[in-house]
């Protein structure tokens, strides 16, 4: 019982010692940089969620599940980045459903696969 508490002690004292910077009083101009790069993949309208990533080459492929309150369904969504710009949006699931865990791929010859595991009610 005695070594516990010493150890404890210890980490609490090697903890208490470290002083917190807090955030820099000057923005760091490369993060800055970084977040005006960022795009929105989605539009934030639907519940996008559990997205799932492929590239090869150049091309990078993002499938996610998007959720819509007011249809209570989901659908399956993809989108690519070529040429240094995202492309629209496609649906890639045949019909609305219940579908989770999607995930994609790009085979040898070039081609795009996408799949989710679907739920029947």
């Amino acid at each position: 019982m005695r070594s516990c508490g010493l150890l404890l002690a210890f980490s609490l004292g090697a903890i208490a010692q470290r002083p917190n910077p807090g955030p820099s009083p000057r923005p760091d101009p490369a993060m800055e940089a970084a977040l005006l790069q960022i795009v929105p993949l989605t539009t934030g309208v639907r519940e996008d969620d559990h997205p799932a990533i492929a590239s090869a080459g150049a091309r990078v492929w993002v499938a996610w599940v998007s959720f819509s309150e007011t249809e209570v369904t989901s659908q399956v969504y993809a989108r690519s980045f070529e040429g240094g710009k995202w492309q629209e949006p496609v649906v890639v699931s045949e019909a609305p459903g219940d579908y989770h865990k999607p995930a994609i791929t790009i085979d040898s010859s070039g081609a795009t696969w996408s799949g989710a595991t679907f739920m029947r009610k």
